[in-house]
């Protein structure tokens, strides 16, 4: 009996139709969806975009063999270069630098970290109690608010002193919240029973403010701030203070970027977490992609019809010239896609 080996090479064409797949699986909420039932030839539940553009067995073995880089050589990197992630670090580098190229500044620019959700094992898997997937990748990202950059918004995991000093020498000012185990609060801005509901404490520096509001009782939110130099309260029940205000705002950013790539993630279940990380950088990079200026509604939007036509194009032209016999279900989804796909 013949087997069939699979080509191992991956044309630039074929990666693309690929992510394309990833993509399009997310935004139909068929991540979990098991492979063949993607590419059923049934036609009351068949999609042509998926079996014009590659085929469901291919589809499965670039899930399970992948690679980002050369194995042989992966141990000696790593030795060298001391990169726990020498496995997915060319890709990584791009998107931060396609990123960077694209990048439109703004007013505001929030910065948090994400967790990259992954229960294999590895050496650097953490644990976030607060996060939904618990146990993963963790690493930072920005989401950028609306309206030249001048604020810096953040959390605990980014911040330390010198960092809020450098930023204003480069004229960005910061707005940062602190955990109660940071040895620059005072003993009188943690969390305090006694304390009154809506109550501020304030603590001065040359260009530094730390705020405590109490929320509500044994409650403490501490800020650090080098955007603000009053303290302007908001005569409402709450009695918010500006600068909480503001953080509100533009923190917010970063639950709506988190909302966005949750509900249409292209993440697949694998055990490979170098995958898991590149389909995490594809979530990453198609919400970057994302205009605001088309509206902020979560949807299976133009644009994304648009992106996955023409990442997928190249390929399924490239199918539909090949001298060899596809099956009739394949053929007849390359006719429908032409409308789309043949400009």
């Amino acid at each position: 009996m013949a087997v069939k080996v699979k080509k191992s090479k991956i044309e630039t064409q074929e990666m693309a139709a690929f992510i394309a797949l990833l993509i399009a699986a997310g935004k139909i909420h068929g991540n979990q969806t098991a492979i063949p039932e993607l590419w059923t030839s049934h036609p009351a539940f068949c999609n042509p975009f998926f079996t014009a553009a590659i085929s469901r067995s291919r589809f499965q073995f670039l899930c399970v063999f992948l690679r980002f880089d050369s194995k042989i050589t992966r141990c000696t990197q790593i030795e060298e270069s001391g990169d726990k992630l020498q496995a997915i670090r060319e890709v990584f580098n791009i998107l931060v630098m396609a990123c960077i190229q694209n990048y439109s500044q703004k007013e505001n620019l929030t910065v948090d970290e994400r967790l990259a959700s992954f229960r294999g094992k590895f050496q650097f898997r953490v644990y976030m109690k607060s996060k939904q997937g618990r146990y993963g990748i963790k690493f930072g990202y920005v989401l950028t608010q609306q309206m030249s950059l001048v604020g810096v918004t953040t959390n605990n995991f980014f911040f330390f002193h010198p960092l809020a000093e450098a930023l204003l020498c480069k004229k960005l000012m910061l707005v940062d919240t602190l955990h109660a185990n940071k040895r620059e609060i005072p003993q009188q801005f943690l969390l305090n029973p006694q304390r009154k509901e809506t109550s501020s404490i304030f603590a001065f520096a040359k260009d530094i403010i730390i705020v405590s509001y109490v929320p509500k009782k044994r409650k403490a939110v501490v800020l650090l701030l080098t955007q603000y130099h009053d303290a302007t309260i908001h005569e409402d029940e709450d009695r918010k203070l500006e600068i909480i205000q503001h953080f509100k705002e533009t923190k917010g950013g970063v639950d709506l970027g988190n909302m966005m790539t949750s509900e249409y993630s292209c993440v697949r279940m694998t055990i490979r977490w170098p995958l898991r990380l590149f389909m995490e950088i594809i979530d990453i990079a198609d919400l970057n992609a994302y205009n605001p200026r088309t509206g902020t509604k979560i949807t299976l939007g133009r644009e994304d019809h648009e992106l996955m036509l023409m990442l997928a194009k190249p390929h399924i032209e490239e199918r539909a010239q090949m001298p060899v016999g596809f099956q009739n279900n394949i053929v007849s989804a390359i006719e429908a896609m032409k409308q789309w796909v043949y400009l």
